[in-house]
C-alpha cells in the first residue's frame, strides 16, 4: 500500500470538520454583529460598480422594482395596479397622493400627517396608528388596512346645471271709475333665468284724478351661485346689515356663504367617534328612529355626515363580527345658528341706502362664523357714517344639560343733537328630555336705554324725537312641548316684556302703567290618518292691566280630484271682543 494514501481516522476528520464549521459560524456571527458597517464592495469581483444603496435595498423588506400587484383596501379588492418600489422604499412603502387617488383611495392629511415625506411628497401609511400595509412579493399583492377615520370621501367632480333660460311674468291690473274720480293700479313680478344668473323683480304703479301718481320698484335683484366659494352673489336691491344689529335696504352687492348649496349639507351634523375592534356595523338612532347604519373597518372611526333636525340623545351601537355590541350615548341639543364642526359661513355686503331708508351715505356689513366640535362662534359689524355697530355670539353644547347661546351687540348712533351708545345682550337655553321626549326652552334679552338698532335709526332726528314711544328693557320667553303617546302633541309658551319708564323718553305715562306686558299661548295638534286638527289659545295683559284673549280651531283634509292631490282647510276663530270668524280654502298644484 502506498504510504501517500494512508487513510486518516474518521474521528480525526470529524474533528477537523467541526473546527471548520465553528470558524465559519464565528465569522458569520461577527459579520452580523457589525451589520451596521457598510460592506466594502471592492473585495467582490466587479463590486466596485455596484451601488451600495441598491445592494442594501435588495436586503431590505421590499426589493426595488416594478410590480403589477393586486390591490385591496380593508379586505375589498380594488383591482390591479402598477407599483414602483424605489431603493428608498426598502423598509416602508411611500405612496404618492396621485397613485392613491388613481386607485380611488383618498386619505386624511390630518390622520397621516406624521407619515408624510415632504421631500419625496408621498405618504408612509404604516406610520399612522391602526394602519397595516402588507406587500407580499411572492403573490404580487398589496393589502391596505386603513381605519375609517384615516379616509376621506372622493372629491366631487360634477357639472352644475344652471337650468334652462326662461322668462316668467305675473301681472295684475285693475281700474275703477266713479262719479267723482277714477283710479288705476297695476303690479308685475318678473323672474328670468339668463345663463348662470337669476333675475327677480317686483314693481307697482298707481294713478288717479287727484294727481296721486306713483311708481315703485319694490325689488330688482340678480343672483348667481359661486361654486368655488359655495356662496351666492347678489346685485341690485338687497338688504345690508346683521341679524342682531338690524339691517336696511340698499342698492348694492352682497356675497354670502350658502352651506345648503350642496346636497347633504342641510341640518346640524355633529361628529360621532368611536373605535372598532374589528370589522363592525355602526348604527345611530334617535328617539327610536334610525339615522345611520354602515360598516366600518378596524380602528378609529368618525361619522360626520348624519344631519340632525331635532334635539335628543343619539345612541351609537357598534356591533362586531363576533356579535359583541358596544353602545355610547351622545346627548345633543340643536339650536338655531349652530354650525357643524369644520363648517364656516361669511357674508360681505355694501351699498347705498334705498328710498325707504332714513340713512345717508354708504353702508358696509361683514360677518363670519365657524363651527367647532360642540361650539359655534360668530362675529360681525355694520358701518355707516352716522351709525356703527359690532356683534359677537356663541352656541355651546352642554351635553346632558342641553345647549346655550349667547349674543351681544354694541352700537353708536349719531343723532342731530349728539351721539348715543348702547348695548344689547341675548341668552337662550334649550334641552330635550330623553325619558319623556319633553322639549324645554328659555330665553332672555336686555338692552340699554340708549341702544338703537340700524333698522329704526334716523340721523335727521334728535334722540328724544326718535324715542317718543316706550323702549324695551328686558324680555323673557319660556316654552315647553310634549308629545303624548303618538296621539297628539301639546305645546305652551309664555313671555314677559318690561319697559323703561315713559317719563324718561318724553311720553305721557298713565297712573296705572306698571311698565310690563305678559302673554301666554298654547296649542294642541293631532293627525287622524291624513286629517290634521289644530287647536290654539292665547292671552295677554298690557301695561295698563287690560286683558285680551283669542282662540282658534283648524282642520285640514287632503283629497284627490282628477288624479291630482288637493287640500282643503277650514279655520274658526273667536276672541274677547266677541264675534266668530270662519275661513276656508282649497290649495293644490
Amino acid at each position: 500500500m502506498n504510504g501517500n494514501n494512508v487513510r486518516q481516522p474518521a474521528c480525526q476528520m470529524s474533528f477537523r470538520h467541526a473546527v471548520l464549521a465553528f470558524a465559519i459560524a464565528v465569522a458569520l456571527g461577527s459579520g452580523t454583529a457589525s451589520a451596521g458597517e457598510k460592506l466594502d464592495m471592492s473585495f467582490i469581483q466587479g463590486g466596485a460598480g455596484i451601488n451600495p444603496e441598491v445592494w442594501a435595498a435588495l436586503n431590505g423588506d421590499y426589493a426595488p422594482g416594478r410590480y403589477l400587484v393586486d390591490l385591496s383596501l380593508n379586505g375589498k379588492d380594488i383591482g390591479k395596479r402598477i407599483l414602483d418600489v424605489t431603493p428608498q422604499d426598502s423598509e416602508a412603502l411611500c405612496l404618492s397622493e396621485a397613485w392613491l387617488a388613481k386607485a380611488g383611495i383618498y386619505v386624511s392629511a390630518e390622520y397621516f400627517r406624521k407619515g408624510y415625506d415632504a421631500t419625496r411628497q408621498c405618504w408612509v401609511l404604516a406610520k399612522a396608528p391602526a394602519v397595516k400595509v402588507d406587500f407580499d412579493v411572492a403573490t404580487q399583492s398589496l393589502s391596505l388596512a386603513i381605519p375609517q377615520k384615516g379616509l376621506v370621501k372622493m372629491p366631487e367632480n360634477v357639472e352644475w346645471d344652471y337650468g334652462t333660460e326662461a322668462f316668467r311674468m305675473n301681472y295684475n291690473a285693475n281700474a275703477n271709475t266713479g262719479r267723482n274720480n277714477s283710479s288705476a293700479f297695476g303690479s308685475a313680478d318678473l323672474n328670468a333665468n339668463i345663463g348662470r344668473w337669476v333675475v327677480s323683480s317686483s314693481a307697482t304703479a298707481s294713478t288717479g284724478d287727484g294727481g296721486n301718481n306713483d311708481a315703485t320698484i319694490n325689488m330688482f335683484t340678480a343672483t348667481r351661485a359661486i361654486r368655488s366659494l359655495s356662496a351666492d352673489l347678489a346685485v341690485g336691491k338687497t338688504s345690508t346689515g346683521d341679524s342682531l344689529l338690524g339691517s336696511t335696504g340698499t342698492y348694492g352687492v352682497s356675497l354670502s356663504r350658502n352651506n345648503s348649496m350642496k346636497p347633504g349639507n342641510l341640518g346640524y351634523t355633529p361628529v360621532f367617534s368611536g373605535i372598532a375592534n374589528g370589522p363592525s356595523r355602526v348604527t345611530l338612532t334617535q328617539n327610536g328612529r334610525m339615522l345611520y347604519s354602515g360598516m366600518m373597518p378596524s380602528g378609529p372611526f368618525s361619522v360626520t355626515d348624519v344631519p340632525l333636525y331635532s334635539s335628543g340623545d343619539v345612541t351609537m351601537t357598534v356591533t362586531g363580527d363576533d356579535g359583541r355590541e358596544q353602545t355610547q350615548v351622545f346627548p345633543l341639543s340643536v339650536m338655531a345658528g349652530q354650525l357643524s364642526p369644520g363648517q364656516h359661513e361669511f357674508s360681505v355686503a355694501a351699498g347705498i341706502p334705498d328710498d325707504d331708508s332714513d340713512l345717508e351715505g354708504g353702508v358696509f356689513a361683514a360677518s363670519y362664523g365657524y363651527g367647532l366640535d360642540g361650539l359655534t362662534l360668530r362675529t360681525g359689524g355694520v358701518f355707516n357714517q352716522d351709525w356703527q355697530g359690532a356683534s359677537a355670539g356663541a352656541v355651546l353644547g352642554l351635553g346632558y344639560l342641553g345647549a346655550v347661546s349667547a349674543d351681544g351687540a354694541y352700537a353708536t348712533a349719531k343723532y342731530r343733537d349728539g351721539s348715543r351708545c348702547g348695548n344689547k345682550v341675548k341668552l337662550a337655553w334649550s334641552k330635550q328630555l330623553a325619558l319623556t321626549n319633553t322639549g324645554l326652552r328659555v330665553s332672555w334679552s336686555h338692552q340699554s336705554e340708549e341702544y338703537e338698532d340700524m333698522s329704526s335709526f334716523n340721523p335727521a332726528e334728535t334722540w328724544l324725537q326718535q324715542n317718543q314711544g316706550r323702549r324695551t328693557r328686558d324680555e323673557w320667553n319660556a316654552g315647553i312641548s310634549q308629545p303624548v303617546g303618538g296621539l297628539f302633541s301639546l305645546s305652551a309658551s309664555g313671555w314677559q316684556r318690561s319697559y323703561y319708564p315713559a317719563s324718561t323718553t318724553g311720553s305721557y305715562r298713565y297712573a296705572d302703567d306698571n311698565g310690563k306686558e305678559t302673554g301666554i299661548t298654547g296649542t294642541l295638534s293631532t293627525q287622524i290618518k291624513s286629517v290634521s286638527l289644530n287647536l290654539g289659545w292665547s292671552g295677554s295683559r298690557n301695561m295698563n292691566g287690560e286683558n285680551t284673549w283669542s282662540a282658534s280651531a283648524s282642520v285640514s283634509v287632503p283629497f284627490t280630484l282628477f288624479e291630482r292631490k288637493y287640500s282643503s282647510s277650514t279655520t274658526v276663530s273667536t276672541g274677547k271682543d266677541g264675534g266668530t270668524g270662519v275661513s276656508t280654502g282649497i290649495s293644490g298644484p
